[in-house]
């Protein structure tokens, strides 16, 4: 059911703009979620819609519905859970699975692609009540995976364990591993590739290396080499969105699979990039003691391992 509630405008509000209002009252829903509910009419104002700039009025009456999520619940379950406590969540997100929609494509339609988002706020409608935790549509994300890209993520269930894991991973301090397959061949075991990344000016959704971007740093071991592929264990020392890939694809090396920075085609199938999340670890937000997690290797990802032993040995 649809939970509705009415708000009655007092002096200390008057003026304020309807979204920032009703964010307030809705801590735990982002200024962006209230936006696409009062433009799609979820939102009245003394009985009639208004936009999210309106400016409220003494005695005005708002009446508010917010659409049951209960779809999420019958679509998607939440993926494999490695552990949770109290403070933390760690799951292993299947490629495919995007951890927010695009803002620009955000709906409050019930066919709309369920999230990462959308399941972990459906599982977890009232375990965050603090308006400064909510920065993000769920709050508790503390980095992301691209959608093709599998493994382990961690999230946050409460604000201190969001202070902490952001401290730690603004500070590099949590080391992560990636499995990935690679095209070409090596000559070394090892490598380092530090280069600039920036948004490309002409595709905003895409990144590149250039002179005006942040520093970016990605080690790599060689852990098999095959006939134009290489098996590889990569150790992003810097978390820039789609670093790997494009630092990779820097080097002539693109992830197999890879839509975006790639221009090389596979001879055989691969239904997504051939990059995960394998190992995470981290200082417990709780305790202060080191924790590490480990996500298995997908199906799918083996299986082109399998086809690179069998036929390009």
């Amino acid at each position: 059911m649809e939970k509705i509630k009415k708000f009655k405008i007092t002096g200390n509000s008057v003026k304020r703009r309807l979204d920032k209002y009703l964010s307030d009252q809705y801590n735990t829903y982002s200024r962006t979620y209230i936006q696409k509910l009062i433009q799609n009419k979820y939102v009245t104002v003394n009985a009639l819609h208004a936009a999210p700039d309106y400016k409220l009025q003494y005695n005005d009456l708002i009446k508010a519905r917010i659409p049951d999520n209960n779809f999420v619940h019958n679509k998607s379950s939440l993926p494999d859970i490695l552990h949770e406590d109290k403070y933390i969540l760690v799951i292993n997100k299947p490629a495919g699975l995007n951890v927010h929609p695009p803002s620009d494509k955000y709906s409050l339609d019930e066919n709309h692609e369920v999230t990462l988002s959308d399941i972990l706020y459906s599982k977890y409608p009232y375990s965050i009540n603090n308006s400064e935790f909510n920065k993000s549509r769920f709050p508790g994300i503390i980095h992301r995976l691209d959608k093709e890209t599998s493994g382990i993520i961690i999230i946050a269930k409460t604000p201190e364990s969001q202070f902490s894991l952001s401290k730690q991973f603004s500070e590099h301090t949590v080391k992560k591993t990636y499995l990935g397959i690679a095209f070409g061949n090596f000559s070394g075991k090892n490598g380092i590739i530090e280069a600039q990344i920036t948004r490309n000016s002409k595709m905003r959704n895409r990144f590149c290396v250039g002179s005006n971007g942040k520093e970016s740093v990605t080690e790599f071991k060689v852990l098999k080499q095959f006939k134009g592929y290489s098996y590889l264990e990569i150790h992003p020392v810097t978390g820039r969105t789609h670093q790997i890939r494009v630092h990779l694809s820097h080097i002539n090396h693109p992830i197999a699979g890879d839509k975006i920075y790639s221009k090389m085609e596979t001879p055989f199938y691969t239904r997504r990039h051939m990059l995960h999340s394998y190992r995470i670890k981290i200082v417990h937000p709780k305790t202060g003691k080191p924790a590490e997690y480990t996500a298995k290797i997908p199906a799918d990802f083996m299986n082109t391992l399998k086809i690179l032993k069998n036929q390009y040995a």
